[in-house]
């Protein structure tokens, strides 16, 4: 798996997965839990992502 940077990442999303990222990032800080949960991007040889939450 190819690691990418947040701002890669940025660029591929969608608006509603953007909206999506910010949604799970916001409940995460507001449970205090933001530093303790990991996030991965994959992105497929056809260039489709697999988001692993």
């Amino acid at each position: 798996m190819k690691q990418v940077s947040y701002d890669e990442v940025v660029e591929l999303l969608s608006f509603k997965e953007s909206i999506q990222v910010m949604s799970d990032c916001l409940k995460g800080h507001e449970n205090g839990t933001i530093a303790q949960i990991e996030r991965m991007v994959e992105i497929l040889p056809d260039g489709k992502k697999v988001f692993l939450l």
